[in-house]
């Protein structure tokens, strides 16, 4: 099943996308059981990045699982994304994609006392999630 794009639930997720700070990423451990993560992201074309420090977890399991799903942190309106990830060790970003993750989430790293360089040497592995499916309301 397609997502519809001309959906009113489809137009909230797309605003929801470009306005929220923290997606929660849902990859599923070597047990079946569901690894829930908060995670920054940002939009790229179809897809939405996650940045993440090597050897995590939520890498191994996609690994061997690329099923995920993606969902906002809300108790009003809910969009639940579910689709496949796939892991870019070797990859980077768009420089346009980097310039708009960095200006996203300044502050973020700011808090944690990491420059932008130091937190893409740290968050090296790129996840990257196609959405297939929407669900919510």
């Amino acid at each position: 099943m397609a997502i519809d794009t001309s959906s009113e639930l489809w137009k909230l997720t797309k605003e929801r996308i470009g306005t929220e700070q923290e997606i929660w990423l849902t990859t599923t451990s070597a047990d079946g059981t569901p690894q829930p993560n908060p995670v920054w992201f940002i939009d790229e074309g179809q897809d939405l990045i996650v940045l993440s420090k090597p050897n995590q977890a939520k890498l191994g399991n996609i690994g061997r699982n690329p099923r995920s799903s993606v969902n906002f942190e809300t108790s009003a309106h809910v969009q639940i994304l579910t689709g496949s990830a796939r892991v870019e060790t070797s990859g980077s970003l768009s420089p346009a994609t980097w310039q708009r993750y960095v200006e996203k989430y300044a502050p973020g790293m700011s808090s944690i006392n990491v420059t932008p360089e130091q937190f893409a040497a740290e968050y090296s592995a790129i996840i990257r999630f196609t959405p297939e499916n929407l669900r919510g309301w």
